[in-house]
C-alpha cells in the first residue's frame, strides 16, 4: 500500500489551498504555481510535495500544541499497520478456528463432554477470521491517511 500520506497531503494542499501557506513560509520548496506547471513536470512536483511533508512533519510534532495531527497520526499508524499485518493476521485466526474446531470435531466423535474452550475456539476464530478480510482493507486505511494529511495541511495555517 505505501505510506499515503503524501498523496493524500497533496491532495489535501491542493483542495484546500494550504500550499498558498506553505509557499509563504517556506519559498525555497519551489511549489508549481499553476496546475498546467505540475502537469508539465509531475516528478519534481511530486518531490516539492514530499518536501512539504517532511517540513509540516517536522514543524508539528509538540503533541499539545498539534493535538490533531497527532491523534490522526496514532490513528493512521494504527490502521496502516494492522493492513500490514493482515495476512498474518488471517493466518492465524484461521488457524485457532481449524485447532477449536478439530478439539470439538474429536470431542464429538468421542463421545466426551464438549468443553467450552473448544466452542471459543471455534467462534472466536471465525469472528477474527472474518474481521482480518472484511474489515481491513487499503480504503480503511486511506480514510485515515487522508484525515491525518487534511489535518497536517490545516497545521500549516497556523504554524
Amino acid at each position: 500500500m505505501g505510506d499515503g500520506r503524501s498523496g493524500s497531503l497533496i491532495v489535501a494542499m491542493q483542495s484546500h489551498d494550504h500550499g498558498t501557506r506553505l509557499r509563504e513560509f517556506d519559498p525555497a520548496l519551489g511549489f508549481p504555481e499553476t496546475a498546467e506547471q505540475e502537469a508539465e513536470n509531475p516528478g519534481r512536483a511530486h518531490a516539492v510535495y514530499e518536501s512539504a511533508n517532511e517540513l509540516l512533519l517536522s514543524r508539528t510534532r509538540d503533541r499539545e500544541q498539534f493535538n490533531l495531527v497527532f491523534e490522526e497520526n496514532v490513528n493512521y499508524g494504527y490502521r496502516r499497520n494492522l493492513w500490514a499485518m493482515k495476512p498474518s493476521g488471517i493466518l492465524l485466526a484461521a488457524f485457532g478456528f481449524a485447532g477449536g474446531l478439530s478439539r470439538l470435531t474429536l470431542e464429538i466423535i468421542r463421545d466426551e463432554p464438549v468443553t467450552m474452550t473448544a466452542a471459543y475456539a471455534v467462534v472466536l476464530g471465525s469472528a477474527l477470521t472474518v474481521f482480518w478480510i472484511v474489515r481491513i482493507h487499503t480504503d480503511w486505511v486511506r480514510v485515515a491517511a487522508d484525515a491525518y494529511a487534511r489535518q497536517l495541511a490545516a497545521a500549516s495555517q497556523s504554524i
